[in-house]
C-alpha cells in the first residue's frame, strides 16, 4: 500500500508541474518540423552556437539544432515532457542537456540563439527578464507569436504551418 501511495504522489506532483508549465505560458503543442527548420535557417544556427529552448517539449528543436553543430540546452517544467525530451536526445544520439526547471531563471550568458514557442501574454514578461541576461547580438526566434514591442529583424510565413519571427538583442 505504501508504494501505491508513493507512485500516486509522484504522478500527482508530475501532473501539477505539467499544469504549472501550461499556466506559465508554455502548454505543450509540438512545433512542426518545417517550422523548426525555417526558424533555425532564419537564425542561421551553425556549429559553435549555443541554442536554448525554453519549454523544450519533446526535444525536436534541440535535436535539429544539434545536428547543425550547435550546443543545445532545453528547459522544461513538465516531468513527462522533460523525460520525453531526454529520450528524444538519446534516441537521436544527440549531445545536449534538458533541465527540469524554469528556463525563465536560467543563466543566459553564453547563449547565441534562443528559441521560443510560448503564449503571447508570456513573451513580454520573459523578454524583460531575459534582456538583462542575454548578450547583445543574441538571436531570438519565436514561432507563431511575435514579441510585443520588439523590432522584428526578419519573418517568414510557412504555408499551412504559421510564421517564424527573428529578433536580435541590441
Amino acid at each position: 500500500m505504501t508504494i501505491g501511495w508513493f507512485i500516486y504522489f509522484i504522478l500527482l506532483l508530475a501532473g501539477a508541474m505539467t499544469a504549472l508549465a501550461a499556466w506559465k505560458g508554455a502548454p505543450y503543442v509540438p512545433t512542426p518540423k518545417k517550422a523548426v527548420e525555417v526558424a533555425l535557417d532564419l537564425a542561421q544556427v551553425k556549429a559553435g552556437d549555443t541554442l536554448v529552448d525554453i519549454g523544450a517539449g519533446d526535444g525536436r528543436v534541440l535535436v535539429m539544432a544539434a545536428k547543425r553543430g550547435a550546443k543545445v540546452i532545453g528547459y522544461e517544467l513538465s516531468p513527462f515532457l522533460w523525460l520525453l525530451a531526454k529520450i528524444t536526445l538519446l534516441r537521436n544520439s544527440v549531445k545536449g542537456s534538458v533541465k527540469l526547471r524554469d528556463g525563465f531563471a536560467a543563466n543566459m550568458s553564453n547563449v547565441n540563439v534562443l528559441f521560443l514557442f510560448l503564449m503571447p501574454q508570456t513573451l513580454p514578461n520573459l523578454m524583460r527578464e531575459l534582456q538583462k541576461k542575454l548578450k547583445p547580438g543574441t538571436r531570438i526566434v519565436t514561432y507563431t507569436f511575435p514579441i510585443k514591442d520588439w523590432q522584428v529583424e526578419a519573418e517568414k510565413s510557412i504555408d499551412g504551418v504559421g510564421k517564424v519571427y527573428l529578433y536580435r538583442v541590441k
